[in-house]
């Protein structure tokens, strides 16, 4: 999967810049995993329960046998990634922030995306917000991944400018390119076959 191949419709070829893996199932595995992978912008992510905390924390590296490559691990402000992920769901127009979808997303990952809601709670007489599974909802993997895979791109912080610029040339290169000409079948007589031949 994270050396699989997107191509545009104008025929420029995407790759996976960065991913984001939620290590708080699994962890052993996520962590033997991501480890040889770091390289690649394989990040771990640890879902943090603090309230107010920031999308993305600083990373803190992991204790690890010895003779083994170290692994950074960034603490994730879930909440405070949920309310951006719902909040730019909420832009009806094509513009920043504007989310955009496969055609092939069917009406069960939507249901998944939105199966939770902001809700007040109070401790000790203090309001703070937080999110939960709405009622008779079970499932919200597509609000996980669109969560941390935003989360990843926050990590990554791309250079927009230069992708788009880099892009745009490529498309370019690709209108430039003369196309390859056709190769033509050579105009040749069927041969003899000697050896029905050779029966007669």
């Amino acid at each position: 999967l994270l050396s699989r191949e997107f191509l545009r419709p104008d025929g420029v070829r995407l790759h996976i810049a960065a991913a984001g893996i939620d290590t708080g199932y699994a962890t052993d595995a996520a962590y033997a995993f991501i480890r040889p992978r770091q390289i690649g912008r394989v990040y771990a992510l640890k879902g943090s329960s603090n309230r107010g905390a920031p999308l993305v924390g600083r990373p803190t590296e992991k204790s690890v046998k010895k003779g083994r490559l170290g692994l950074n691990l960034y603490p994730v402000g879930v909440d405070t990634a949920k309310d951006s992920v719902y909040s730019r769901l909420q832009i009806p127009e094509p513009g920043p922030g504007y989310c955009h979808f496969p055609d092939d997303r069917d009406a069960n990952y939507f249901d998944m995306l939105t199966a939770e809601e902001a809700v007040t709670r109070y401790v000790k007489g203090v309001a703070y917000r937080t999110w939960r599974l709405k009622p008779k909802k079970s499932r919200n993997e597509a609000l996980d991944t669109r969560v941390y895979g935003y989360v990843a791109l926050r990590i990554l912080n791309p250079n927009w400018k230069k992708i788009a610029s880099s892009i745009a040339g490529r498309v370019e290169q690709a209108k430039e390119k003369p196309e390859a000409p056709k190769k033509r079948k050579p105009n040749r007589k069927p041969r003899k076959n000697w050896v029905k031949g050779w029966k007669k």
